[in-house]
């Protein structure tokens, strides 16, 4: 058990959901229109400890893979035909490995913040972002532009965002995170899995037709490569 589960507030989590239902019902939702936006870290150039290919990687002289931690945005709704186009945050606005490329055509939404840390600015930007997006996708499903957005209670999660009157928030409560969250059942979990898939096929293809080396791969591994694993992970 993590420690976020176990310090989890159950009795707010058994009654949360039947208070969802009711603003669902009452506000005529239908799946296509419930969506959960959620945050996470992706070690971008992390491999799992239990691999030859990471056994390789430590016996390398003096090199050790980055544990650079990218701050995620991912969002889904409850039909499952929508796939939110990801946030993240990087420690720097032009990284010299984007040189020359258009923040706006980049299959992710860029951020950057000295620490490479999610903030209230930051969200409230996304989801100004994200309210075209959802209105598109309720254009093309031919269904009434009325979200419902469901998000955790973290401080940067502001309840007073400006949002178009088609959006409505719902904040799940206190320490229910673990329990509750949709994107904390399993899809979370699915999206890393299909990274770590992505960049270890890559890693093999590179190493087995250019003939480099683990450590090599590595070393000219750029944010450019990550984020042509992080939209098809997030989104396919």
């Amino acid at each position: 058990m993590t420690r976020e589960a176990a310090s989890a507030n159950v009795e707010a989590a058994e009654t949360y959901p039947a208070i969802l239902k009711t603003i669902i019902e009452e506000g005529g939702y239908t799946a296509k229109q419930v969506f959960d936006i959620d945050e996470t870290g992706l070690y971008w150039k992390k491999l799992p400890g239990r691999t030859y290919i990471s056994t390789e990687e430590s016996a390398a002289l003096r090199f050790k893979a980055s544990k650079d931690r990218l701050p995620l945005l991912l969002g889904a709704n409850a039909e499952g035909d929508c796939k939110l186009k990801p946030a993240l945050v990087y420690q720097s606005e032009n990284p010299r490995a984007l040189k020359g490329y258009v923040k706006s055509f980049l299959p992710c939404y860029w951020y950057s913040s000295r620490k490479a840390w999610m903030n209230s600015t930051i969200f409230q930007d996304y989801l100004g972002k994200l309210e075209k997006e959802l209105e598109l996708y309720c254009e093309r499903e031919e269904i009434p532009f009325k979200i419902l957005l469901l998000l955790d209670n973290a401080p940067c999660h502001l309840p007073s965002v400006d949002l178009s009157s088609n959006i409505q928030l719902a904040f799940l409560p206190p320490n229910t995170t673990s329990l509750l969250q949709p994107c904390d059942q399993g899809i979370i979990k699915t999206f890393k899995s299909y990274y770590l898939r992505s960049t270890l096929t890559n890693l093999v293809e590179r190493t087995n037709k250019d003939k480099q080396t683990v450590k090599e791969y590595w070393k000219n591994f750029t944010i450019k490569d990550a984020l042509r694993f992080i939209n098809p992970s997030a989104t396919g």
